[in-house]
């Protein structure tokens, strides 16, 4: 997981204090920015984890393209 545990665990443990310093439409906007962060992180650890087991793995377009979808 390199360094998602530590990024998605800090947005866990601060949101709701930032939350109350927001409005929620800020919050929204905050909230769905780590959404898609750590959505986006995934992908990435589901590629790297197939590039470690297969070195000549290559990223699919339709791979990104359902990245970008979220």
């Amino acid at each position: 997981m390199r360094g998602q545990y530590v990024r998605s665990e800090a947005w866990k443990a601060t949101r709701v204090n930032i939350s109350q310093s927001l409005s929620s439409k800020q919050f929204a906007m905050l909230s769905d920015y780590y959404k898609n962060i750590l959505l986006l992180e995934e992908v990435v650890a589901e590629e790297r984890e197939k590039r470690d087991k297969d070195p000549d793995h290559e990223t699919k377009q339709s791979m990104l393209d359902q990245a970008k979808a979220y």
